[in-house]
């Protein structure tokens, strides 16, 4: 049986790479963005079409199909 993870967007999770990550996201998603030397850390987000999608302080990438965060670097919680 299927359960959503706890975690909120915008909190600190863990990619596993085995294509499972995000398992402990309610939205299902676990990822970073940025390039180096940002370090930015691996944070639970939600799929989006438009940016109405999104909760505040995140942005709608389309090509990704995820909210992103909105600056860069950032942290989680």
């Amino acid at each position: 049986m299927y359960s959503l993870g706890k975690r909120l967007a915008g909190e600190c999770c863990s990619p596993t790479g085995t294509n499972v990550s995000g398992l402990e996201c309610q939205g299902g998603r676990c990822l970073t963005i940025g390039a180096e030397p940002n370090n930015n850390p691996f944070v639970c987000t939600n799929a989006c079409d438009q940016p109405g999608d999104c909760d505040s302080g995140f942005v709608c990438n389309a090509d990704i199909g995820a909210c992103i965060p909105g600056n860069d670097p950032y942290t989680c919680k």
